[in-house]
């Protein structure tokens, strides 16, 4: 164990993490791990994560994206026999608040089979690389590739026949490659690379994902004192600062304990809402 690093709560003491990953992620959530829990990690060897949906399209997501991560960790606890498990799971499309803008949804599970807790945590966030577009000319291509921070951001060039895709190329960084299959196809479709070990940008928002995670795994519930206790809900209404009517924005945040069910009630810290939110105010 690491110098400095805490003591392990005791209902975790002596049990190693798994985290259930392909793409890296373990590089940022193996140090934060260690740093505020002072637990042990493994990462399963030949884990297939890919299997329950891939950003590229090859293989498509059927399940909501909690219960695809809950599959995700379930199966790499399987495959190694533990019993602690970690993951995360990205989303991309419009930010839900700023739909104009792209937005990047990370959620991370902690679940301990032994104790039957799943706690989980999110953030979304509009720092994101996320972008496609159809080029037909190098100089578009180039353009594309500037704009989503390539070659340190990973791309992903498709040849597409009508919605089927004919060839595939993922996790370019090499401006030579780009080009040479640009001469190949000439009109192809290009797209940011989102796993995590393409696209730094993407495993930023992991991280601030994990440290909201772990900061809530050291909160302990004020009634039974397990450790976990955060929000699990919120009720819509804060009113506008303009015209008083409710927003979709929280009046209330819900916080609970995933294991005995003790629930509080906080008031948003801000009694109203910006009149940029309100539905009347600004259709």
């Amino acid at each position: 164990m690491a110098a400095g690093a805490p003591t392990p709560d005791s209902i975790w003491a002596g049990r190693t993490v798994v985290i259930a990953t392909q793409h890296e992620k373990e590089r940022v959530l193996g140090p934060l791990l260690l740093f505020h829990l002072g637990l042990p990690w493994r990462v399963p060897e030949n884990i297939n994560t890919d299997q329950f949906g891939t950003f590229s399209g090859e293989v498509e997501r059927v399940d909501d994206p909690v219960t695809t991560l809950r599959k995700k960790i379930t199966a790499a606890l399987d495959a190694t026999g533990e019993t602690l498990g970690l993951g995360s799971e990205g989303s991309f499309g419009p930010h839900p608040e700023f739909p104009w803008v792209p937005g990047d949804q990370e959620i991370v599970m902690w679940l301990d089979l032994e104790n039957n807790q799943e706690v989980i945590e999110l953030v979304t966030s509009t720092d994101t690389n996320y972008h496609s577009a159809v080029v037909s000319a190098w100089p578009q291509l180039e353009r594309f590739a500037h704009e989503a921070k390539f070659p340190s951001h990973g791309l992903i060039i498709k040849k597409m026949d009508g919605e089927q895709i004919r060839h595939l190329h993922k996790g370019i960084t090499n401006w030579d490659v780009l080009r040479t299959l640009f001469n190949q196809y000439g009109s192809l479709h290009a797209e940011t690379d989102m796993r995590a070990n393409f696209n730094p940008t993407r495993m930023q928002v992991i991280e601030l994902a994990a440290r909201k995670l772990f900061a809530r795994l050291q909160n302990r519930c004020p009634q039974c004192r397990w450790p976990g206790f955060g929000e699990t809900n919120w009720l819509a209404g804060l009113p506008c600062e303009n015209c008083r009517r409710p927003t979709r924005l929280p009046k209330v945040k819900i916080t609970s304990c995933t294991q005995c069910g003790f629930c509080q009630e906080e008031p948003a810290a801000d009694p109203l809402a910006s009149a940029q939110f309100c539905d009347f105010c600004n259709p």
